[in-house]
C-alpha cells in the first residue's frame, strides 16, 4: 500500500498541531478553560459563524484557570502565570494569522462561546470576542461592538467558574 508523502505529511501535522497530538471531549478538564482548536490551520475568519459543537478541540487547554492569577470581571482583563506569558509572546512571533487563531471557552466541559487570537496588524476586523496579541499583559477578551455575534463573555456559567477557582475580580 502506497501513501503519499503529501498525505503522511498532512497526517503528521495534524498530529503535531496540539500539544498532546489529539482530541477527546470526555478527557477535558472541569472549571474554565480556552481550548484551541485541533486544527491549527483554521482561520478565525471562517469558523465565526460556526457551531460550537463541530469544532474539534485540543485534548490539553491552552490556559486553563490554574493559569491565571486574576480575572477582573467588568473589563475582562486577566493577568496570566509566566508560562502563559511566554506562551502569548511566542505566539507574537510565530503565528500571526490575518484571519485570528479560534479559541473556544469551556466551562466544566460545556462550550461557551468561539473567540479569537488576534494580531494588531491583521487587515480584517474580528467579528466576536478576541484576545490581541501583542499588547503586554494583563490580557484583556476584547468584543467587537458592531460584531453580528452576541457576547457571551459575561455568561454566569464563567462567572461562577472563577469565582469558585477565587480568581474573579469585580
Amino acid at each position: 500500500m502506497k501513501i503519499s508523502a503529501g498525505v503522511l505529511l498532512s497526517c503528521l501535522f495534524l498530529l503535531c498541531a496540539c500539544k498532546d497530538g489529539g482530541t477527546n471531549s470526555s478527557q477535558q478538564m472541569r472549571g474554565f478553560a480556552i481550548y484551541k482548536l485541533a486544527d491549527t490551520t483554521i482561520l478565525a475568519s471562517s469558523v465565526w459563524n460556526a457551531s460550537l459543537d463541530t469544532l474539534e478541540l485540543c485534548l490539553t487547554p491552552f490556559l486553563t484557570e490554574t493559569d491565571l492569577q486574576a480575572y477582573y470581571w467588568s473589563t475582562h482583563l486577566f493577568v496570566a502565570n509566566a508560562k502563559i506569558d511566554s506562551e502569548f509572546s511566542k505566539m507574537k512571533y510565530l503565528l500571526g494569522k490575518s484571519g485570528g487563531l479560534p479559541f473556544v471557552v469551556v466551562v466544566d466541559q460545556s462550550r461557551i462561546y468561539l473567540g479569537a487570537f488576534w494580531w494588531g496588524y491583521s487587515s480584517s476586523i474580528p467579528q466576536g470576542s478576541y484576545i490581541p496579541i501583542g499588547a503586554p499583559s494583563p490580557f484583556r477578551i476584547n468584543h467587537d461592538p458592531l460584531a453580528a455575534i452576541p457576547d457571551r463573555r459575561s455568561d454566569s456559567r464563567i462567572h461562577e467558574a472563577l469565582k469558585a477557582a477565587m480568581i474573579l475580580q469585580q
